[in-house]
Parts: structure tokens; sequence; C-alpha cells
């Protein structure tokens, strides 16, 4: 953890298949992120995705991780509060 902020679990992974044939995306990995670290992961993404577009690479792989980390840092914690002060639901 990180300065005392909570984790947060992030699930990279699947049961797809990639690309490449090779076993990747078939088993689960669990990363434990502070808020921090989250924020670093969210950067880095966009910035391989920014230069890959200028590349004119394809990003589908790198959209894909892009979406499930920033559904994962606007899902509140169970049981903390909003700003409003009220408890998420």
């Amino acid at each position: 953890m990180f300065f005392g902020q909570a984790a947060s679990r992030c699930f990279f992974g699947g049961t797809g298949s990639h690309a490449g044939g090779g076993a990747l995306g078939k088993d689960k990995k669990i990363l434990e992120l502070d808020k921090y670290e989250s924020v670093v992961i969210f950067h880095s993404l966009n910035e391989k995705r920014n230069q890959m577009l200028k590349e004119g690479r394809a990003t589908d792989a790198v959209d894909d991780i892009l979406l499930k980390v920033i559904a994962l840092m606007e899902t509140p914690e169970k049981g903390k509060r909003r700003r409003n002060g009220h408890e998420e639901r």
C-alpha cells in the first residue's frame, strides 16, 4: 500500500485467446493497486495508446485493458462514502 491508501483489486486476463495463439489470456492475474498505482497504470496505457495511434498501429488490446482500468478506477470501494457524505449502495 502507498501512504496508507486502500488497495483495489484489479483482475487482468480472461478466458479469451491471445492473437499469437499462446497461453496468454487464459490465466487470470490479480494485482492489488493503490490509487496512485492505478493512476500510473492508466497514464502509461494512455501514452502507449497515443504512441500506437501516431504509428498507425491497431490499439484494440490496449483499448480493452484501458477500459478495464477505467472501470476499476470508477468503481467505489464497498462501504466507502461519496463526496456528498452518503454511503454508496
